[in-house]
């Protein structure tokens, strides 16, 4: 069982941001983040100045950014094993300021977009056994790539897996914690 979930938070000024997120390198495998132009879900690399939101993420924590109009970035770090790092606080419900308490965090699965190429019906135009490691959906004008390691025969699908955090019994948070493929329909 893993221990009580914690929520920490740090304001940091803009040219700070990225060294702060870079520093938990060593505890994260992915980074997800958005930019004005495009999305990214890649294995982690070190974040860059274009990236408006995101989260890097691991088996034991995940650090989110988010840039503020006044030019400081809010940054937040969910956990169920950490302790509080340096310079960080636990975040605190406003009425009485005393720490949040989340009850619990469960395991959970969510969907990502579009079914490996390798999997396409043979009439569809980008079907091929030879083909790029690329999840495609029919909506989205452009291939996917997810981070998950090329083999022979891939998965059909691509899922984040999450730890939902709770209060008082509602889903508050999720937490991204791996991405991996499935061909389990019944998980779907």
């Amino acid at each position: 069982m893993a221990d009580q979930p914690k929520v920490y938070h740090r304001r940091v000024a803009a040219d700070e941001w990225i060294d702060a997120v870079d520093g938990f390198k060593d505890k994260v495998k992915f980074i997800y983040a958005e930019e004005p132009a495009d999305l990214h879900l890649t294995n982690y690399r070190r974040p860059q100045a274009s990236w408006t939101h995101g989260r890097a993420f691991g088996p034991t924590l995940e650090v989110r950014w988010s840039h503020r109009r006044d030019g400081q970035v809010d940054l937040l770090l969910l956990t169920e094993s950490e302790p509080c790092p340096q310079g960080w606080e636990p975040i605190t419900v406003a009425e009485d300021e005393k720490p949040l308490e989340v009850d619990a965090a469960e395991e959970s699965t969510v969907m990502l977009v579009g079914m490996h190429r390798r999997h396409l019906a043979s009439t569809h135009r980008k079907a091929g056994q030879d083909v790029p490691h690329e999840w495609i959906e029919t909506r989205i004008p452009r291939p996917l790539v997810y981070p998950l390691d090329e083999t022979p025969d891939p998965e059909r699908w691509a899922r984040l897996k999450v730890r939902v955090y709770r209060v008082a019994e509602r889903p508050v948070l999720t937490r991204m914690v791996d991405v991996e493929g499935t061909n389990d329909v019944q998980r779907l």
